[in-house]
């Protein structure tokens, strides 16, 4: 990690939109705020449609086209289910995580969605607290193959983990 901060950029002056995930999200990969769309308060549930819209530049598209591999692991939160929505359609070469916080507490339930937004079953997660997965690891894992994979040439990769988060469905 420390020679990752050294060779590449740090950002270190950082402001928010707002003090929860979806308006955050989309101002960070959007540069707009996210009350300028559909969503006037709040956070996305698992089902919403896309709140980018199709035409949207975003900064991984924008970093696409520099030649940068991008990447986004974790939480994405802003709206999957529709042809518009996933992290693919929006600029970015690899997708691993789930869509909202309901997905993915602790442990993944039982699934997660990859790069084509297709669920992928997690074998032994029965949700008895035995041979459960635990998120953060998978999430970590999948991080560490992007970045070793990308070594020797740009990336963006956007990694949103869950654990800020509340886990309001326990």
């Amino acid at each position: 990690m420390d020679a990752l901060a050294r060779q590449g950029m740090r950002f270190t002056d950082a402001h928010s939109p707002s003090a929860v995930c979806t308006p955050t999200r989309y101002g960070l990969l959007t540069g707009r705020y996210c009350w300028r769309t559909r969503l006037k308060q709040g956070v996305f549930g698992g089902f919403d449609r896309s709140l980018v819209e199709a035409d949207r530049l975003t900064l991984p598209r924008m970093l696409k086209n520099c030649g940068y591999a991008t990447a986004c692991v974790g939480k994405w939160g802003m709206g999957m289910f529709d042809t518009t929505g996933s992290p693919l359609k929006i600029g970015f070469d690899h997708f691993f995580g789930y869509n909202c916080q309901r997905h993915a507490h602790s442990y993944f339930p039982k699934y997660l969605y990859n790069n084509d937004a297709q669920r992928i079953d997690l074998p032994g997660n029965t949700g008895k607290g035995v041979g459960r997965t635990y998120a953060q690891d998978l999430i970590s894992d999948e991080t560490l193959k992007f970045v070793k994979a990308n070594k020797d040439r740009p990336f963006f990769l956007y990694y949103s983990v869950t654990l800020p988060h509340g886990n309001f469905e326990i």
